[in-house]
């Protein structure tokens, strides 16, 4: 009887540990480096120019920028990759299936030192099609929370506000479109 318990014990606990098959995405194995660095080869090979338009308050201004430094321009991602393994064991991971085939993957932090307080993937048949960041720096005289969308062939946006404790809040926005022919 002991056997028995003991084998139902090892399947329930074999079964609960979540394995990628070719016909789910690889969010869990996911690497922003990696996946930002595919998007600027491509960017680059194509030669896409980018409509840049940053805020600050209510006052915008934009560019359009022929030849763009893409890894300049998507540095900020690169820069929130929480697919380190020291860093990916303080992340909760949850995945749900939404409509018409897509996937939505929220890893959560565990650790409120962790400044990437959040990342969600969504993903449809393999693909990434938008990506979320959210993070907050901040100290006793600092606060700063920042959201990072990427939408692959679209645009990004990063908006960031701002607060001192002896100066207002302020918001900041970068978004840049990208320009098919």
């Amino acid at each position: 009887m002991r056997f028995y318990f003991l084998m139902l014990f090892f399947v329930s606990v074999s079964a609960c540990h979540y394995k990628v098959s070719s016909d789910k995405p690889e969010t869990l194995n996911f690497s922003i480096t990696k996946f930002i660095e595919n998007q600027i080869d491509s960017l680059e090979y194509e030669q896409i120019p980018l409509l840049k338009t940053g805020s600050v308050g209510q006052v915008s201004d934009s560019v359009l920028i022929e030849k763009p430094d893409w890894k300049k321009e998507l540095q900020a991602f690169i820069e929130a990759d929480i697919s380190n393994t020291s860093r990916l064991n303080y992340y909760r991971v949850d995945s749900q299936y939404v409509n018409h085939g897509r996937v939505k993957v929220l890893f959560t932090t565990t650790n409120d030192n962790i400044p990437v307080k959040s990342m969600k993937i969504i993903s449809r048949r393999n693909k990434i099609i938008s990506l979320e960041i959210n993070i907050v720096k901040e100290n006793l005289v600092y606060r700063s929370i920042s959201v990072l969308k990427y939408y692959p062939k679209q645009y990004y946006r990063i908006k960031t506000k701002e607060k001192t404790s002896i100066g207002k809040e302020e918001e900041f926005m970068i978004s840049g479109r990208f320009i098919y022919p």
